[in-house]
């Protein structure tokens, strides 16, 4: 499962349905994966902060 930048700030900010997707998702056992674009996105936008 490739995650978005979307998902991680979802997650950042304690977002209720976020972690219940991300649990479920992690339960599975599928990868999750997050590619290098989100990775920068999401550096970029955390120092922007």
């Amino acid at each position: 499962m490739i995650l978005d930048t979307n998902c991680l700030v979802a997650l950042r900010d304690s977002d209720d349905g976020a972690k219940t997707k991300s649990a479920e998702l992690e339960a599975t056992g599928l990868s999750l994966r997050l590619p290098s674009i989100v990775v920068w996105e999401f550096s970029f936008g955390a120092e922007a902060r």
